[in-house]
């Protein structure tokens, strides 16, 4: 499904990583060029696990074809409609990821699924002290993946992207779909899936809002659920290297500070 190039010279030094795809030319890859050269051979590794896990399909090569098919096209169209709101809105990139309709898109490279940043908290945008904005570089902020995974149940997924022309409708840069048609769209066993690159909590409702809002469950088979202050402690201890939620856990404040304001509240 899939194969990686790796050229030398007759040195032996490095020239070129190309990765190519069912059906595609191989195209050259900086960050696993890079990651050989600097001898960093866990990354270069974890690429290849992506790729690898990328066609962990159900099917045989055709219908894994027809999936990545699907995959590459949704790509197109979220990158896209990333453009389409930062032209018509003229946004900054702190703008793209907090207001942007998919957020900040970073396209897929090597074995890395394409990223959505899509919120970055206040305190990491403003420099404390001085309130000035910081480059992007300088903030943290959260991220899902896109991929297309195997499902038990069947879905009408595009083998062509559905954005029709280059202009947004409106001046906040929504983009014109063509029709769900037989021609651009099959019927496969998988589902388009956003993949949350850290922990973070959710609460029931929105999950099932998420669910009702596209008609397709959320999860095959239901979570187990925990209260948000549980969560909370469970997180910051895992960050510390903690262990276990301490006694009495529910009587725990937590507080919050902001740029212009210092507030707590206690569950």
């Amino acid at each position: 499904m899939f194969y990686v190039e790796v050229h030398l010279d007759k040195a032996g030094k490095l020239v070129d990583v190309k990765v190519a795809h069912h059906g595609e030319n191989p195209v050259s890859c900086p960050e696993l060029i890079q990651h050989l050269r600097d001898k960093h051979f866990d990354e270069f590794s974890k690429h290849l696990k992506g790729l690898v896990n990328l066609y962990k399909l159900p099917g045989d090569n055709k219908l894994k074809t027809k999936m990545y098919l699907a995959l590459q096209s949704l790509e197109l169209d979220l990158t896209k409609m990333m453009h389409m709101f930062r032209i018509a809105t003229n946004a900054n990139t702190v703008e793209t990821i907090l207001h942007g309709s998919v957020g900040l898109l970073t396209a897929r490279s090597g074995g890395h699924l394409v990223s959505l940043q899509c919120y970055v908290s206040p305190n990491d945008i403003f420099e404390e002290g001085t309130g000035a904005q910081l480059n992007f570089t300088d903030v943290n902020s959260v991220s899902v993946s896109v991929t297309v995974e195997g499902t038990t149940s069947v879905y009408k997924l595009p083998i062509a992207p559905l954005i029709t022309g280059s202009h947004p409708v409106d001046n906040k840069g929504t983009p014109s779909f063509s029709s769900v048609t037989n021609s651009n769209c099959v019927d496969l066993p998988a589902c388009f899936f956003l993949k949350m690159n850290c922990l973070m909590p959710f609460s029931a409702l929105y999950i099932k809002k998420m669910g009702s809002s596209t008609g397709i469950p959320v999860f095959e088979t239901a979570p187990t659920l925990s209260p948000l202050y549980d969560l909370i402690i469970k997180s910051q201890l895992h960050e510390d290297g903690g262990a276990s939620p301490p006694a009495l856990a529910q009587t725990m404040r937590f507080y919050a500070v902001s740029i212009r304001h210092h507030w707590g509240f206690c569950l």
